[in-house]
């Protein structure tokens, strides 16, 4: 189901992240455009029971239900949960239209590398033709990133330390500074509950979200125990 039908890091992005994490880079600090305070999606996502990582529910701010992020493996009749992830070495979610479990994506997590598979039966335009983003960790001596590459090149990534949603665009072939426009950013709320504010005109809210599940369960607590 994850077979790589998507190419890899390309040798510009490979470039790209030695100029921009390695402290070798000769340009300027990154131009940054920060999210605007007005005319953002606000939703949660939250486990469906207490201290389980079953289910998941995306709800918006008024508790109407947007998605479900289902847990496929280890599998929903499985007795073991949050406590015995160490054990395995991935988990897969789908995530699916909450009237009709209609599977919009599927979502591998493991400790270091992530893939989603956009399912390519969707009638949606902007999701039908992403097919597998592949997310990457980079770490520096600032800060994690979880970064990914759309099919159409855009290049994101996610902060350990912000937890906020940036689009890059590197520009130190030209010796301009790399432009990040920010498209999300998440809030905890409590132990399990987590607020995501985005921007949806710049990113599609299951492409946010379902690399947001990842940066949850991988980066931003310690479901693999580390």
């Amino acid at each position: 189901m994850f077979a790589l039908i998507a190419a890899p890091v390309t040798g510009i992005a490979i470039l790209m992240m030695f100029n921009r994490y390695l402290g070798k880079s000769t340009t300027p600090r990154p131009l940054v455009h920060e999210l605007p305070t007005r005319g953002l999606l606000s939703v949660c996502i939250h486990p469906q029971f207490r201290n389980s990582n079953k289910v998941y529910l995306v709800n918006y701010i008024n508790g109407t239900l947007l998605f479900k992020f289902i847990r496929r493996y280890p599998a929903l009749n499985s007795d073991r949960d949050a406590a015995d992830e160490e054990e395995d070495s991935y988990l897969v979610y789908s995530l699916t239209h909450p009237t009709t479990n209609f599977q919009i994506c599927s979502i591998k997590i493991s400790k270091l590398s992530s893939q989603i598979l956009f399912n390519a039966a969707t009638t949606t335009d902007n999701l039908k033709d992403l097919g597998l983003i592949d997310i990457r960790t980079i770490i520096t001596k600032d800060d994690v990133y979880k970064m990914f590459i759309l099919s159409n090149g855009s290049t994101y990534q996610w902060s350990f330390k912000t937890k906020q949603l940036e689009q890059v665009i590197d520009r130190s072939t030209m010796n301009e500074p790399e432009v990040r426009n920010q498209v999300a950013v998440v809030r905890r709320m409590g132990s399990n509950t987590w607020e995501f504010k985005f921007d949806e005109e710049q990113l599609p809210a299951e492409v946010v979200l379902s690399t947001g599940l990842v940066s949850i369960l991988e980066q931003w607590t310690s479901t693999f125990g580390f």
